[in-house]
């Protein structure tokens, strides 16, 4: 899918979505995320707005290190 989800697996009440962040030979070395409670990060937010938004974050900055 190109992002994980970390659905109160670490901490209850917190989730957190994160994507890869590649350098220019293709290889994952860093990754970005967003957390925030339970009450504003919903999965549903996730599904329509989150999971673009740091893919797209995680996607521009792949390609200024020449991904």
């Amino acid at each position: 899918n190109g992002y994980a989800i970390d659905d109160e697996e670490n901490e209850a009440g917190i989730r957190c979505v994160a994507a890869p962040i590649r350098t220019g030979n293709g290889r994952v070395e860093a990754a970005m995320s967003i957390s925030g409670p339970t009450t504003r990060i919903t999965m549903e937010r996730i599904a329509t707005e989150l999971r673009w938004l740091v893919c797209e974050t995680a996607n521009s900055i792949s390609a200024q290190l020449g991904c």
